[in-house]
């Protein structure tokens, strides 16, 4: 059916894509998806980087030129009305021009967690400095706030956000795991989740042990070669299999004490959701061999919940529920629990 009214848009805005939805007026139908490069990227693909330029004088052409993108969107799809925009808490300062030094050290304290609207803009409430409004839509979006049964949502984009309860409440918090996969695989050309199943064939075939560690000394010194990634011979090193243990001990340490602060156990979860870039790709039994993941009968990919809960937002708003869901989230730094370190220690080898 030939398409006649107004189109709307949903924005995913991450840290270094821009995902989006246009809407259709006529029926609510998505008629259109896709990425552009976030043009923050250009600051520094490191977040900590492109916040240290932020503050640092180039504030208001981040702002301007994100804010740009966006609007250049809403233009090439002959968008009108407001623009219901998705984002971690760091994007969402930029894309409204706040001050992002709070974010930047201890106590990271952002200059507001509330869903703003502006000219041209409408965001989403935010949990906490580490868990932002993409997490909010994802809530909504699998309607974690309406169910009576507790789920886990892991989000393994740049930051590993993660949610565990239900209805009645949430709690809520973040790992620096994403980094590790995604610069390996960028710098690899190939999706960070792939260097999980690359580790997970390593240890089936005895390359290397439980612990990581390569029990062939060529490899131990030179790396284990892949072949096949932009015709050219790459090497996975020992060092980059120890990264790739801190980042996938973090994601489960981080599990095991969402639940022992929710006082329940593995058992008492009916499903665990998989969200964001890396999620897409990753191989739920490679992560489980690895030890990143629990093994659980309920694992799924979600797809990209940040994108599908602002499309939703843009279908059905109600700026109410989302701030009913920020209410009924704690937040917690995993990093000030001393659990947290003993756990991940313990769930360092494969």
């Amino acid at each position: 059916m030939e398409q006649t009214g107004e189109f709307r848009l949903a924005v995913d805005l991450g840290s270094t894509t821009i995902g989006y939805g246009v809407i259709s007026g006529d029926d609510d139908s998505v008629v259109k998806t896709g990425i552009i490069e976030n043009p923050g990227v250009s600051y520094g693909k490191n977040i900590m980087s492109r916040m240290g330029a932020y503050v640092a004088g180039a504030k208001d052409i981040i702002t301007t030129k994100m804010r740009a993108s966006i609007c250049d969107l809403g233009v090439k799809n002959q968008v009108s009305g407001d623009i219901v925009v998705s984002a971690n808490t760091t994007m969402n300062h930029m894309l409204l021009g706040y001050d992002c030094e709070g974010l930047m050290e201890a106590p990271y304290r952002p200059v507001t967690l509330e869903g703003k609207r502006d000219e041209s803009f409408r965001t989403f409430p935010g949990f906490s400095a580490f868990v932002g409004g993409d997490i909010v839509s994802g809530v909504r979006y699998l309607s974690l706030d309406k169910k009576e049964e507790i789920s886990l949502l892991i989000d393994l984009g740049t930051n590993g956000e993660m949610v565990l309860g239900n209805r009645h409440g949430f709690v809520v918090s973040s790992v620096a795991a994403g980094p590790a996969f995604e610069e390996w695989g960028a710098s690899h050309g190939m999706y960070g989740s792939g260097v999980i199943d690359i580790c997970c064939r390593l240890l089936k075939t005895g390359i290397i042990d439980k612990n990581g560690t390569f029990l062939d000394d060529g490899f131990l010194q030179n790396g284990f070669p892949i072949s096949g990634i932009r015709d050219r011979e790459v090497f996975l090193t020992q060092d980059d299999i120890r990264d790739i243990q801190l980042a996938k001990a973090a994601v489960r340490a981080g599990v095991e004490l969402l639940l022992k602060l929710y006082g329940i156990s593995y058992e008492d979860v009916a499903h665990i959701y998989l969200a964001g870039g890396m999620g897409e790709h990753l191989k739920v039994e490679s992560a489980v061999a690895l030890g990143m993941l629990p093994p659980h009968p309920h694992i799924t990919y979600a797809g990209n919940t940040s994108l599908l809960g602002a499309i939703e937002e843009v279908i059905y708003p109600d700026t109410d529920r989302l701030r009913k869901i920020t209410e009924l989230g704690r937040a917690v730094l995993l990093s000030e629990d001393e659990r947290f370190n003993d756990i991940f220690v313990e769930n360092m080898s494969f």
